[in-house]
């Protein structure tokens, strides 16, 4: 397939407001049929618990068609791994690029002479059937089920681009990520001017947002360190407006980390919605709920009971209560500090801390108008509670925050269990344009996740 080249721009995204030019985006294939749900048996093999249906390839087309129509290019992720393959085999390194990135590969060149992006991602039968001499399957790939979600790769600035680094368990798709940066002639234009691997710091593009050509927003802590956010800010001469997140490591087990999980990046919680306007989950991230957040009072419901008998039966239950109280109280101190802003300063990446998290932080120092998921918080605590139990949070589960900004004041977000973010969306002045992501959502991402603008700008 062909594949245009980019041309050339003197910036290449300055806003993650801006009007949409060019973006990467993967279309899910026959990887995701290489899904093994994940039972207690079998959870060491380290793929997702959850099967996408028939309609996902559909629902991706449907929002490529949306940005289609408003001119926008879209570069398939595949077709730049391809392009990258080739560029290395004619240059005569595509033999040792896959021995020292993917090894297992080898094999499928010297058998076939060929190497494909459907191999590299997990999508092909000839690297995922692959079997040992006693039958067991050892597939050379597994399935990069994260890899639609093309954000995670990095974030594009105005002269160049950031890539992440996630660690030991998504190397594979950084390995990815180096090779179309480094090798497809349509990305020849953009240079990389942070590897976050190579700094030895962790990054996902997820945390990362492009405020203006200055300034970075970045979500730290959970899945990108406080060390990556002081680095950029010193080695790209940015200011880094970090936002802390909660750290799967807070908790014990259970509930924790399914509420870690709904603040997974900075763009799960927070977007760009127009050049004075963001969309921000309610609760979490204002001073004034630090201490009164609806969510504690919840949880404090939900605590077993301490009449536990002390009998085998009533251990069990004693040590599950206690679970729940360690999380409970580590929970609470998180909500404390969830949101909470740091600036590292540009050119030097020392530490400020501030007294405000990040709506404070929106409205006070960049003249923000907020618009809230789940729509504006009522004034009763009560009424704040049903709001949060009944709205916000499964409107947050369906990823009405991870709204993705076509141009200023435009957003595509999914059609279903996002509709009291709609209107809220709407009533501020925003256009919505909505489609259908019911199957797209199920890997715990949104329409944000799903692209990796390259060019933004202009009318």
């Amino acid at each position: 397939m062909q594949i245009n080249s980019l041309g050339r721009s003197s910036d290449f995204v300055n806003s993650d407001a801006d009007r949409l030019r060019a973006v990467i985006m993967q279309t899910p294939g026959s990887e995701r049929r290489h899904v093994v749900p994940r039972f207690g048996f079998i959870s060491s093999l380290g793929f997702s618990s959850i099967l996408l249906g028939e309609e996902t390839e559909s629902q991706h087309l449907g929002f490529k068609n949306i940005l289609k129509k408003r001119g926008v290019q879209i570069i398939d992720i595949n077709d730049l791994i391809n392009n990258a393959i080739f560029n290395l085999k004619e240059g005569g390194i595509l033999g040792e690029w896959i021995e020292n990135n993917f090894p297992l590969m080898a094999a499928i060149l010297k058998e076939s002479g060929e190497i494909t992006a459907n191999d590299l991602v997990g999508a092909s039968d000839r690297a995922f059937y692959r079997f040992n001499k006693y039958g067991t399957h050892n597939p050379f790939a597994k399935p990069l089920l994260g890899m639609f979600f093309v954000r995670d790769l990095g974030v594009v600035l105005p002269k160049g681009v950031i890539l992440a680094s996630f660690g030991n368990k998504r190397a594979p798709e950084s390995k990815i990520a180096r090779l179309i940066f480094s090798h497809a002639c349509p990305l020849s234009k953009i240079p990389v001017v942070f590897d976050a691997e190579k700094e030895g710091v962790l990054v996902q593009g997820g945390d990362l947002i492009v405020y203006d050509e200055n300034t970075l927003l970045m979500g730290i802590d959970n899945l990108s360190s406080r060390e990556a956010a002081s680095l950029i800010a010193k080695k790209l001469n940015k200011t880094v407006v970090g936002v802390k997140l909660t750290s799967y490591n807070s908790f014990v087990t259970g509930a924790g980390g399914s509420f870690a999980s709904l603040f997974l990046h900075l763009d799960t919680c927070f977007n760009l919605i127009d050049k004075n306007k963001s969309l921000v989950v309610p609760y979490f991230f204002e001073k004034k709920y630090a201490s009164n957040n609806p969510l504690l009072s919840v949880m404090r419901g939900a605590m077993p009971s301490s009449s536990a008998r002390t009998d085998r039966l009533g251990l069990e239950r004693a040590l599950r209560q206690l679970i729940f109280e360690t999380n409970l109280k580590n929970i609470g101190s998180e909500l404390i500090k969830l949101g909470e802003v740091i600036e590292f300063v540009s050119g030097t990446g020392e530490q400020i801390e501030t007294d405000m998290k990040l709506v404070d932080y929106l409205r006070e120092e960049l003249g923000h108008k907020i618009v809230y998921v789940g729509g504006e918080p009522p004034s009763s605590f009560i009424d704040q509670v049903k709001h949060l139990v009944e709205i916000v949070i499964p409107e947050v589960y369906y990823q009405a925050a991870n709204v993705f900004a076509i141009s200023p004041g435009e957003v595509a977000i999914y059609r279903g269990n996002t509709g009291e973010t709609q209107k809220s969306l709407r009533r501020s002045g925003v256009k919505v344009v909505e489609f259908e992501g019911s199957e797209l959502a199920r890997w715990n991402g949104g329409p944000h996740c799903m692209t990796l603008p390259v060019i933004r700008g202009g009318n």
